[in-house]
This record gives C-alpha cells, sequence and structure tokens, in this order.
C-alpha cells in the first residue's frame, strides 16, 4: 500500500442507456451476465476521451516523472479479484491499514 500512483478518469451522469443484470442458472453463485453498456451514447465516449487528453499532460509533468515508472493501464487482474475479497485476512489487513 502507498507504493503506487494512480490516475483516474470516469463519465459521471451517462448519457448512455442503462445496462442489464441476466441469472444465466438458478445457482446463486454462479456469476450472472452483466452488460453496463458503457459508452453506447457517443456523448460519454467524446467525455471519456477529453478526460484521458487532459491527464496525459500530468503524467508527462517533470515531478511525475521523477516519481513513477512505466504506466499501464489498470485491469481487473486475479490479485485485484484476491485483494477485494470479503475475508477475514482481508478484513484484518484493511483494518490495520486504516489505523496507521
Amino acid at each position: 500500500m502507498g507504493e503506487q500512483i494512480g490516475l483516474l478518469s470516469f463519465v459521471n451522469k451517462t448519457f448512455s442507456e442503462t445496462g442489464e443484470v441476466k441469472l444465466n442458472s438458478p445457482n446463486w453463485s454462479d456469476e450472472p451476465s452483466v452488460d453496463f453498456n458503457l459508452l453506447s451514447d457517443k456523448r460519454d465516449l467524446d467525455r471519456l476521451m477529453d478526460s484521458i487528453r487532459r491527464l496525459a499532460p500530468l503524467y508527462s509533468d517533470p515531478a511525475m516523472q521523477s516519481v513513477t515508472s512505466n504506466p499501464f493501464p489498470a485491469a481487473y487482474s486475479d490479485k485485484v479479484r484476491q485483494v477485494g475479497a470479503i475475508t477475514t485476512k482481508n478484513k484484518i489487513l484493511t483494518g490495520i491499514a486504516a489505523n496507521s
């Protein structure tokens, strides 16, 4: 924790239509099908592209370059799933981090 810098961009109050969640089976533990319908309206895509264009110069600043290297887009990886899982271990670790 505290070893990475992130730049985040998102579109708030989208013009895109709402998505949907569908159950794939009666089994509660099976993952559903999720379609967020993100960026289905061109205005949302334009706004997101504009935000990325505004963030890029921040990374190019010499002050940022002096403390960062190898930029990459985030991914919902196995490690992220592991850290985000609701477990006793994660509850303890986040509790420790919150109090430090």
